[in-house]
């Protein structure tokens, strides 16, 4: 009995030292070394590891900058711990993890810098009827709030003498039932 207590009073601290330092070494050893590596979540070329020659031709605070870019970019499990604290600022703090994107009455998404729906709003509003011209969480416009917006710019262009003899191309609504759809098709095409 006495020797089953020694043993656990060795082994489970020594059990919480090795996960800590697999815990601390795992996203160091998991570096993504590829040069040029595109990220399918972010949609863009990650920072590539500056070589030594950087810091004779662009100097050593150059080197060091570009080497704390491409750290932060291709650190191991980046995008879980993105993800992560996305969703902690979402779900427990009820903030959007995004500073360009606010969340309105009853959870509905819009972008913060959007200006150009200033120019649009009223046309839109006239016009809405049933239709759904934004999506709740997403703050991409629905098609055919992106085509009253594109109408509206064409004419608010046409009469500022920007565009002489353009007029917005007409459509012809078709009423779709989704049923009870949970996506939408631009988050199932992108």
């Amino acid at each position: 009995m006495k020797q089953r207590i020694i043993i656990a009073c060795v082994f489970v601290p020594l059990l919480f030292i090795i996960v800590f330092f697999l815990l601390l070494t795992m996203p160091v050893a998991l570096i993504n070394w590829q040069p040029g590596f595109i990220s399918e979540t972010e949609k863009r070329v990650l920072t590539d590891f500056p070589s030594l020659s950087h810091v004779r031709t662009e100097g050593f605070d150059a080197y060091r900058s570009t080497l704390i870019s491409a750290l932060q970019d291709r650190i191991g499990f980046r995008s879980l711990f993105i993800g992560a604290a996305a969703a902690e600022k979402l779900y427990l703090q009820r903030k959007s993890p995004n500073e360009q994107v606010y969340i309105g009455k009853d959870g509905w998404y819009f972008c913060t810098d959007d200006y150009n729906i200033e120019l649009v709003k009223d046309y839109m509003i006239r016009n809405k009827g049933n239709s759904q011209l934004f999506f709740k969480q997403d703050f991409h416009w629905a098609s055919l709030g992106a085509y009253y917006a594109y109408e509206q710019l064409v004419n608010k262009m046409k009469a500022a003498g920007v565009l002489s003899n353009a007029e917005p191309v007409k459509i012809r609504l078709v009423q779709v039932n989704m049923g009870a759809a949970k996506s939408t098709f631009y988050s199932e095409v992108f």
